[in-house]
């Protein structure tokens, strides 16, 4: 990437932070043109375009929207965010892992609801608005110092048609789709890929990839209907080499730096990947259905999805022989450099075609509210020692409470369970039956403009833990500041210990307009 667009993101978030504070909030509607609104989507502030308080009539009366309005009251609506994210390693105690991490991001939103007649109200029945959505992302992360490596994406995030009318409502383009009802893990959510090159930072919903697709629901007054069509295939966002979350971790630079045999040395250097995606055929397409009712105060659901699972199957690593525990580093691979054989040049990767069946639930009781899910799917990709994958059958279940209490205070707890059919010993990080504790932790303090909390993730079944004490300071109404500790422990065979040389402390500074 050209020096000039490793550092415009960043300039350019800098500015937006800037001249938004000092300028944005101070805007009055001057005219009736621009106001600045509470925004219910980002959860803060949103600009709206206004042509129709420039109509007066006569007697100097506003005049109602008409089609000589350039727009109606509140049709455009621009918003977005500007996010600067840094995190420092807490150990350095590797040669290669990296120990630091930036990341900018920049997104913008167009909204622009077209006009339409009064809708005609059903009992019973939610009526839909037609209008377009169109947003940019400008993302850049950089991984350093040492074996330096970023990367620079610009490209249209969302962009769709959405209209309504009475009990249906269709939508066509690219777009994000949200099943399930868990928080942060989820396994519903499987209509879009992530992006996981910076492991789960930061939450679900920001690390969801949109993707073309079309949508349809048809809101009945006892049942609710959704399906939808995806042509393209969109794999997870992850990198395989040369990170301290990719898949094989900084294996080249170790394999480089240890006192193996010379031309074992040069090989891994050169290790590349041969993905074979699917061809964007009508045949390679997804489908997917949803049921949704009310039965007394629980709302439950049904889903279907005929996909592909985005996370890619390796067919072929190109050194056999070999076997590896869950750190995959060059100490695995010293004493088994002898009886390694080379078979290739490159990684082997394709995409399973996967069916997934799924149920769940939500309901509340006074301050507490209990949701779960769980989700079959019959193709999963799972890495074995060898740097190779398997694919098995798997159940996935969830069952969270929460509680949104007095004084400012919020819990969220959820057991997880996952089963791995036909289970075999080689498979790395997952047992035949994994059990697992999430759960959530905060409070507010001065009318809401602080917040501190602690997320965390415990395995019973391997003893690996992760968890996240942070805290959060509003600024200004649109600008925020957070920081926190990201730590994992455990076995570096073990889901959260692989990562327990990865433990860092971060800064996020977000400002959204």
């Amino acid at each position: 990437m050209p020096e000039m667009s490793r550092i415009a993101c960043p300039v350019l978030s800098v500015i937006i932070v800037i001249i938004s504070c000092f300028c944005f909030q101070e805007l009055a509607p001057a005219a009736g043109q621009v106001s600045i609104r509470d925004n219910p989507e980002f959860g803060k502030q949103t600009i709206i375009f206004d042509s129709s308080a420039e109509k007066k009539d006569a007697f100097g009366e506003q005049d109602a929207d008409g089609p000589g309005a350039l727009w109606p009251e509140g049709a455009l609506r621009f918003s977005g965010f500007a996010r600067i994210y840094g995190a420092n390693d807490l150990h350095g105690d590797r040669g290669n892992e990296d120990e630091r991490a930036f990341r900018n991001r920049i997104r913008a939103e167009l909204r622009y609801s077209l006009p339409e007649d009064e809708p005609v109200l059903v009992p019973g029945l939610k009526a839909g608005r037609t209008y377009l959505v169109l947003s940019g992302d400008a993302d850049y992360l950089w991984f350093g110092p040492k074996e330096s490596r970023d990367d620079y994406d610009l490209e249209i995030y969302e962009a769709y048609l959405n209209w309504g009318q009475g009990p249906l409502q269709l939508r066509l383009g690219k777009q994000l789709v949200r099943w399930g009802k868990t928080d942060e893990i989820s396994p519903l959510d499987a209509v879009n890929a992530q992006d996981l090159r910076l492991f789960t930072f930061p939450d679900r919903e920001e690390r969801k990839l949109p993707n073309w697709m079309f949508r349809a629901r048809l809101f009945l007054e006892a049942v609710t209907l959704e399906g939808v069509y995806i042509p393209f295939f969109r794999e997870d966002k992850l990198d395989f080499f040369g990170t301290d979350w990719a898949v094989f971790r900084h294996v080249k630079e170790d394999v480089r730096d240890s006192p193996v045999n010379p031309a074992f040395r040069d090989f891994f250097a050169d290790i590349g990947v041969d993905e074979d995606e699917p061809a964007d055929t009508l045949e390679n397409g997804s489908l997917g259905a949803r049921v949704a009712t009310t039965l007394g105060r629980v709302d439950i659901g049904a889903s279907y999805l005929y996909g592909y699972d985005p996370r890619p199957h390796f067919v072929e690593f190109p050194v056999q022989n070999i076997s590896v525990s869950g750190a995959i580093d060059a100490e695995n691979l010293e004493e088994q450099a002898a009886q390694a054989v080379v078979t290739g040049e490159v990684v082997r990767a394709k995409y399973l075609r996967s069916q997934m069946i799924g149920l769940d639930f939500e309901t509340t009781a006074g301050d507490f509210g209990l949701r779960g899910e769980s989700a079959y799917f019959d193709a999963r990709t799972f890495l074995t020692d060898n740097l190779t994958s398997v694919d098995r059958q798997s159940l996935f279940s969830v069952l969270g409470l929460d509680y949104l209490g007095k004084k400012d205070w919020y819990a969220n707890v959820q057991v997880l369970h996952q089963h791995v059919f036909d289970h075999q010993e080689d498979i790395l990080y997952f047992e035949q039956d994994n059990w697992g504790l999430s759960w959530e932790l905060s409070r507010e303090f001065f009318r809401g403009r602080a917040e501190a909390g602690l997320e965390g993730l415990y395995f019973l079944s391997d003893g690996s833990y992760a968890f996240n004490p942070r805290l959060l300071v509003q600024i200004k109404p649109a600008l925020e500041v957070e920081i926190g500790l990201d730590v994992f422990e455990g076995n570096p065979d073990t889901l959260m210990g692989q990562y327990d040389n990865n433990d860092q402390a971060y800064l996020r500074l977000e400002y959204y307009f």
